[in-house]
């Protein structure tokens, strides 16, 4: 796929982040892994905290 069909699809996900591994073919999680991980680390955190704000908003709501 060429970086404009990447945006293309990134633009119909919702929420969605496109990151591109410039030095990487087909595996980058063995071609540049420090690269991979901190971005897989980033959407994890990013997931976490999104779920915990919802928690709490609905246990607000729950009190009101």
């Amino acid at each position: 796929m060429t970086n404009q069909q990447y945006s293309i699809l990134q633009q119909g996900i919702p929420d969605s982040q496109l990151v591109l591994f410039a030095a990487s073919a087909h595996y980058a999680h063995l071609e540049e892994p420090e690269a991979y991980l901190a971005t897989l680390s980033t959407f994890l955190e990013r997931i976490e905290r999104e779920q915990q704000e919802q928690s709490h908003s609905s246990i607000q709501v729950k009190l009101i």
